[in-house]
Formats: C-alpha cells, structure tokens, sequence
C-alpha cells in the first residue's frame, strides 16, 4: 500500500529476467482483490497493514480464487502472530521492511523456480499418464494371458492384483468368465499355408473378434496361442452378459 515501495519495486525489477509479467499494481487490499479477479496471477506480493482488507485477508481471499497461489507477504512489524499467520496461509517466505531490492529479488526468483519445477512435474505426469492409457490395452491382454495361462504370483498380496485390474479398466462386478476357442483343423489349415500367409490370417482372425467384442462393457479378447483364443468376459453391476450370443459369434467367426 505504501507509494514509494510499491512502485519502486514496480520499476526496478527486471520482472522479465525472472521470467515474470508484472500485471497489477493496488493501493490498498479493496483493490487488490478485484485485481485478483481479473489476471489470476501466480504469485502474490502483498503487505499486511493495507486500508481496508488487510494483506492476510487478501491472501485469504486469493486463495478461495487460486489455490494453487504463491504468497510473498512483507511486514514492518517484527510479531510472530504476523509470521506464524502467514505460514498458516501458505506462505512461501515472510519479509520484513524495510525489505532489500536483493532480498525480494531473491525472493521471488525461488518461487519462479518452484513454480515452473511444480508445472514440469505435472506435465510429465500428464504425459507419462497418456502413455499409460495409450498402452493399456497391451498391458491388460499380457496381464489377462498371466493368468489364463500361469500360475500368476503378483507382487504383494491379493489387493494388489486386484487394484491392477482396476488400473486397467477390469471393474469389480458379479462375475469374471472365461470363454476358449481352438481353431478347427488347426494342423492342416497352419500347414497349406506360408508362414506369411498364415500369420496374415491370424491377425485378420484377431481382428474380427476384437472388433466384434464390446470391450467397454468388460468384454476382452486375449490371443492365447496361434490356435487358441481367449476371451474374458466381466460382468458389470447392470446384469448378467449373454454368454451364450458370444460363444455362438466365436464359432461364426
């Protein structure tokens, strides 16, 4: 709220060097929360003792808008109840006035630098989960042919599997059932042909059943072997799966 420090700090920090945009400038905290409103900034730089809303209600008032918002406050009263507020709000750093050019500098160069390190995280996140999603189909026919096939040991206890199976979209219904089916004449049929030929045939047989199946009504087709086929059927919470329309669609195909 003081003119002299306001916009001294205003003018002589190289707001572009610390890779910041300086978009608002209030006289008291009034102010301060419409300006709040309008730009949704990232950091917050605020004195306590303002006319009308104090700093620590502007910072409050911030945070009900952004949660995620960086607090700088600045007092010129030496009081723990002020500092011991002020980490109650978040706050990442309490300043006291007079405050130095270099200290709040300083300041606000390591908020930058936890801001931009808390957005590279959660943008590797974001990538690292769109992977995931991009893979699970993969992943849960491998886990789906563990355990048709193997006497599957997961990592942990039962739980684990049982979250993993959530992880890939395998929801906890009224039943899990299993449907085989062997390729008829499978010796002479994989004989008359080239191995290009064949394995041809092989990923247009896996085709049409995947794309006959529903998989997102818990219907899943798991290539056990070149002349076994799999598929796993959950039931949801709606009822019961018509099993037998599946296994006549098997033989059709």
């Amino acid at each position: 709220d003081e003119y002299t420090i306001r916009e001294g700090l205003a003018s002589t920090i190289d707001w572009k060097s610390l890779g910041c945009e300086l978009v608002g400038l209030a006289k008291d905290g009034e102010e301060a929360v419409v300006m709040l409103q309008q730009h949704r900034p990232d950091i917050l730089l605020t004195d306590i003792k303002m006319p009308g809303r104090s700093g620590l209600e502007v910072a409050e008032a911030a945070l009900k808008m952004q949660p995620d918002i960086k607090l700088i406050l600045i007092s010129g009263y030496n009081e723990f109840e002020y500092a011991k507020q002020a980490l109650q709000f978040g706050a990442v750093d309490f300043l006291l006035k007079p405050t130095v050019y270099e200290e709040v500098v300083h300041t606000l160069r390591s908020t930058v630098d936890a801001i931009e390190a808390h957005r590279r995280h959660h943008e590797e996140l974001a990538r690292f989960k769109n992977e995931f999603m991009q893979q699970r189909d993969s992943l849960r026919q491998n886990l789906l042919r563990q355990l048709m096939t193997t006497t599957y040991h997961p990592p942990g206890d039962h739980a684990k599997l049982v979250e993993r199976l959530r992880l890939y979209g395998l929801e906890e219904g009224g039943g899990l059932y299993v449907l085989l089916a062997r390729v008829d004449r499978y010796e002479s049929v994989r004989s008359a042909h080239t191995e290009e030929e064949w394995q041809l045939l092989a990923m247009a047989l896996s085709h049409h059943v995947a794309q006959y199946l529903n998989e997102g009504e818990g219907q899943y087709f798991v290539p056990i072997k070149e002349e076994l086929l799999g598929v796993v059927v959950v039931e949801g919470r709606e009822g019961a799966v018509d099993l037998m329309r599946i296994s006549q669609a098997l033989q059709e195909i």
